[in-house]
């Protein structure tokens, strides 16, 4: 291996929850860099880190990322922390996310000094030196008052002048009340830029291709398209942001080339269906019914026959599992839209018939979202006579529908918006209606009682509220959604003024929208596919000025810090 230097920046911050508590994260800032190289600088996407936290003799561990370090010695497992800008810094929290919280007590020493231990793979570990001493300054808040005062009860405010040159995050660079108590701003953590993954391997530029995320080792799998008009693709690929590698499942006995089809999740398996594809020679092309799944545990694709009996031929509709089933619903043909569907259960490997009274009508280019596992929401889109404003329920067990209700006024009518479940409620944004591109979103909040009904003729009822407007994203269309475990991530996408490389991130508890960053040559594009790997958003594929897209790039979504201390 060889050998491994770190070197140190004078970045250890305690954090401040809204001005009210002090969090169990320390962030922390570094780069790694290599001394036998021309340049010494560390060029990949990712490495493995361990931490502890040890005595000035270093025989004592006071904590560590696992909790299973002990006198000194180096823990169980790592940490995978991304390199940005693919130059060796590196940021990371501290008794944050893959990590156990830091207890205020580990600062009760006269003397800490961070420990760390740098892999490039996760094998073989390098132990780098010297250990960090961990300034009083991060963490004198902790040994002198943590014990003493009510949980809770103690903000910025109670500080006294002993606490001089201590610091502290902002997501404000204009922090009134950070400056009213005397802080003064220093400097700043800036966002991480865009990066692109590695090229080697990766798929040809698609449009209409699927892409999703079935495993926690890998973060997409692309799948079909048309690489040119009037071709279709029959290939898939995986995406380890791990590794920075794309590798090529296998193509037997996979499904028949197409785009616009869906792909969703299942387990460990992606199941493709429906779409367009070639007829014979392929001067010809047909809608499709039938589709395939893959097992990546297998690496092998089992097919899913048609039944023209139960679902027809369709693209533009939507696939959504649940209680081990998929329901098809909507979307069109080559001669209308389509009002009907079906459900084809996994353990049985067979199509069943869409039971129920007063389903939705007719329609394509809606959306279809999964409530805790048990029902589908069906909502707006398209049909012969304009756009739809309207959302239905179907619980899959029982087969029955049930129309949405609100108390408040709803979103106006539309198609191609996205829509996403978040903490149990339906959030939409976007899309199209009758007056052009929409930039505005909605959240509905279920009422309880009303989504266990197993009989025909009710109602979920509950209520619409509109997202706030300030800092919200352009109008659009063809943008792609992400939920992030806080934040509600658009991107990219189709503007009045065509494509677009802008983001946004809404955080439903503050509810506020702040936006994204385009450093790194964040690529314009719309009808790309998006997914979430945990700390990472990948985008991947589109089209822009008529030019179809591969260029997979990723971002760490995190804002930028700004960094008070108190004079």
């Amino acid at each position: 291996m060889k050998k491994i230097i770190l070197i140190l920046y004078v970045v250890i911050t305690v954090h401040l929850s809204s001005g009210k508590c002090i969090s169990d994260e320390i962030s922390y800032q570094g780069r790694i860099t290599q001394n036998d190289e021309v340049g010494g600088l560390f060029a990949g996407i990712n490495g493995f880190f361990k931490f502890a936290i040890v005595d000035s003799t270093g025989k004592t561990t006071h904590w560590s990322n696992d909790l299973s370090s002990t006198e000194g010695g180096e823990p169980n497992t790592s940490v995978l922390v991304p390199f940005p800008e693919k130059n060796g810094v590196f940021q990371v929290s501290l008794g944050g996310v893959q990590m156990n919280p830091l207890d205020p007590s580990v600062f009760n020493q006269a003397e800490t000094y961070l420990r760390i231990w740098f892999s490039p793979d996760g094998e073989e570990f390098d132990l780098l030196s010297p250990d960090e001493k961990i300034s009083t300054v991060a963490y004198s808040f902790h040994s002198r008052v943590a014990e003493t005062v009510v949980d809770g009860s103690l903000g910025l405010s109670k500080l006294s002048n002993d606490f001089s040159g201590m610091t502290v995050v902002s997501g404000d660079a204009n922090d009134l009340k950070l400056k009213a108590m005397g802080f003064a701003r220093f400097g700043q953590i800036s966002s991480q830029p865009w990066i692109l993954a590695n090229p080697d391997g990766e798929p040809d530029p698609v449009l209409g291709h699927s892409s999703v995320s079935i495993s926690s080792t890998l973060d997409g799998i692309v799948w079909g398209g048309s690489p040119v008009d009037g071709f279709y693709s029959d290939m898939g690929w995986a995406y380890d942001s791990n590794a920075d590698r794309w590798s090529q499942i296998s193509p037997v006995d996979a499904p028949s080339p197409r785009s616009n089809h869906t792909g969703v999740a299942h387990g460990d398996q992606m199941v493709i269906w429906g779409g367009l594809g070639p007829q014979g020679d392929g001067s010809e092309v047909k809608h499709l019914n039938d589709g395939g799944i893959y097992s990546l545990t297998k690496n092998k694709w089992t097919r899913i026959s048609p039944n023209n009996k139960v679902v027809t031929a369709r693209r533009g509709h939507t696939a959504s599992v649940m209680s081990n089933k998929m329901l098809v619903w909507g979307g069109r043909n080559e001669f209308n839209i389509i009002g009907d569907g079906g459900v084809y259960d996994f353990e049985e490997n067979k199509w069943e018939t869409v039971s129920g009274q007063n389903p939705p009508s007719a329609r394509a280019r809606h959306t279809a979202s999964v409530f805790e596992d048990r029902l589908v929401i069906i909502w707006g889109g398209e049909s012969d006579g304009g756009f739809l404003q309207d959302g239905f329920a179907y619980n899959v067990e029982n087969g029955v529908w049930a129309k949405l209700t609100s108390e408040t006024e709803g979103p106006q009518a539309r198609a191609g918006h996205t829509a996403i479940m978040v903490n149990g409620q339906l959030v939409i944004w976007g899309g199209v209606g009758k007056n052009g591109l929409i930039g505005d979103g909605y959240i509905f909040s279920f009422n309880p009682e009303s989504t266990n009904f197993v009989e025909q003729g009710k109602e979920v009822s509950g209520k619409w509220s509109k997202l706030p407007s300030l800092g919200q994203p352009s109008p659009r269309i063809g943008h792609s959604v992400e939920w992030t475990g806080s934040e509600m991530i658009i991107y990219g996408g189709e503007t009045d003024l065509g494509e677009t490389n802008t983001g946004h991130a809404y955080d439903t508890m503050k509810k506020m929208w702040r936006s994204l960053t385009t450093k790194g040559g964040a690529i314009p594009r719309t009808l790309h596919t998006s997914e979430w790997t945990g700390s990472q958003l990948i985008i991947f594929g589109g089209i822009a000025n008529r030019i179809r897209k591969s260029n997979t790039q990723i971002l760490d979504p995190q804002g930028t810090w700004h960094l008070y201390r108190k004079l």
